[in-house]
């Protein structure tokens, strides 16, 4: 059976991996290996008419695992670099400047966003806190964080990659004294 098996499909096998893998040398090997796992496990297969279709599932676990085994691995030095100051990420810094405007905020709007962003606390348990209700709670934190949005956008351009994470900021020529 096995032998049937290797006339009939080897050439497409080698093929169908070939077009998968860029080294024709693993290629080959990839064949071998994957006649001797069918070799191995010819005994599973309870429907002989999807053989072929077989073969191939086996094929393309076979190049998976090559990829796994072959992937490019980098060695990571015996020393960590020092962190240079451009080498931090631009959210790390301009979270610095949050701070400082949440404070600027009116008290109302401050507790309720500092209760919220800085100590995680819910909006429940930020009403709950200030003696508010939920209602108002979401409603203080969410003009608090209208008017920090606005401080930022008045101080500095930023810059945002598609999925909205941010790239960098620059400050405008108005500046901000902590950006």
């Amino acid at each position: 059976m096995i032998e049937t098996l290797w006339e009939d499909y080897r050439i497409a096998l080698r093929r169908f991996i070939q077009r998968r893998v860029s080294d024709p040398d693993l290629a080959e090997d990839l064949v071998q290996e994957v006649f001797l796992k069918i070799h191995a496990k010819i005994g599973t297969l309870n429907d002989r008419r999807r053989i072929r279709g077989w073969l191939y599932q086996i094929a393309r676990h076979a190049i998976i695992d090559a990829y796994r085994r072959h992937r490019p691995t980098e060695d990571l030095s015996e020393t960590w670099p020092d962190v240079a100051p451009d080498d931090v990420p631009p959210l790390e810094i301009l979270a610095a400047c949050v701070r400082p405007m949440i404070e600027r905020l009116p008290a109302a709007y401050r507790d309720a966003v500092f209760l919220s962003e800085l100590e995680g606390l819910t909006q429940q348990q930020v009403g709950h806190r200030l003696g508010i209700s939920l209602s108002a709670a979401k409603s203080r934190v969410q003009r608090g964080r209208e008017q920090i949005k606005a401080m930022l956008l008045g101080c500095c351009r930023l810059e945002f990659d598609r999925r909205g994470g941010l790239l960098g900021f620059e400050s405008t020529e108005k500046g901000c004294e902590r950006c």
